[in-house]
């Protein structure tokens, strides 16, 4: 897509590889938000790259292997055994094929040798694995980045502050606002089974991880890169950005992009 590669990146179980029922949880999250909320993205010009420990139990690792292998977007996703999380592709070292789990390592190389050619405009998404991403979230953050990314904002940094959440027990409990119970309906059509989640939206007052994004420009240098690049220090690192002037949407195109907001770093 031009000079321009999107990398879209996921922790799972890192650090934690002996944690077997919490993995098996993590899973199931990640079966059920993360891996549909990317599967049916508008936008598919995107790699995605999941990293998790090395020492990650077996079955566990089978288990994952096997759900990103019955994927519809398998062509488009590495598996990695890294417990490192470094920014932006351009100023890594390339892995070894042996820390590729499951993917293509071509496509690995192809896109790391994009990101380290002079005109090659990175973009970086993390979302972890029990979080999803609105259909269209490639789609508009390609679009923004082509909008925005030029000197003397060669770094910009899109965060998230308002969310949809679901919990499995009462969000009573919590700040978040109830909006659906979750229910399921019984087999004979008219009777509810009790309660087995709840969806709320909730707002914070810190980038969150879920959707976090950074582009780099062609200009971008690592010296110039802050050292404590923390979700919950981003706002303090740099002010918002003025708003992009409203344009008039593509016929068919919507934006549902949860409360976007702007920081760069000049």
């Amino acid at each position: 897509e031009g000079h321009m590669i999107h990398i879209i990146k996921t922790r799972f179980m890192q650090h934690q590889p002996t944690l077997h029922n919490l993995g098996v949880a993590r899973l199931k999250l990640f079966q059920s938000f993360t891996l549909p909320s990317l599967e049916y993205q508008k936008n598919r010009n995107f790699l995605w790259t999941i990293k998790t420990d090395p020492a990650l139990d077996s079955n566990l690792k089978a288990a994952l292997i096997d759900t990103l292998n019955r994927s519809r977007i398998r062509d488009r996703i590495i598996l990695i055994a890294d417990n490192i999380n470094p920014p932006c592709l351009k100023w890594q070292v390339l892995l070894p094929k042996e820390a590729i789990l499951y993917g293509n390592y071509s496509l690995w190389e192809e896109y790391y040798a994009a990101a380290k050619q002079d005109n090659t405009v990175v973009v970086e998404t993390t979302v972890d694995a029990d979080d999803g991403l609105p259909s269209d979230f490639v789609h508009y953050i390609h679009h923004q980045v082509r909008r925005t990314i030029h000197a003397p904002h060669d770094w910009k940094f899109w965060c998230t502050h308002h969310h949809l959440e679901w919990q499995a027990s009462d969000p009573n409990e919590s700040t978040v606002q109830l909006l659906f119970v979750s229910q399921r309906k019984k087999a004979n059509n008219k009777q509810q089974d009790p309660r087995y989640g709840y969806v709320g939206s909730d707002t914070v007052k810190r980038c969150l991880t879920a959707g976090l994004t950074m582009a780099f420009g062609i200009h971008a240098s690592r010296a110039d890169f802050p050292g404590n690049m923390m979700h919950t220090r981003l706002e303090d690192l740099a002010p918002y950005c003025d708003p992009l002037p409203e344009e008039e949407e593509e016929e068919g195109e919507t934006s549902s992009f949860l409360g976007e907001s702007y920081i760069s770093i000049p």
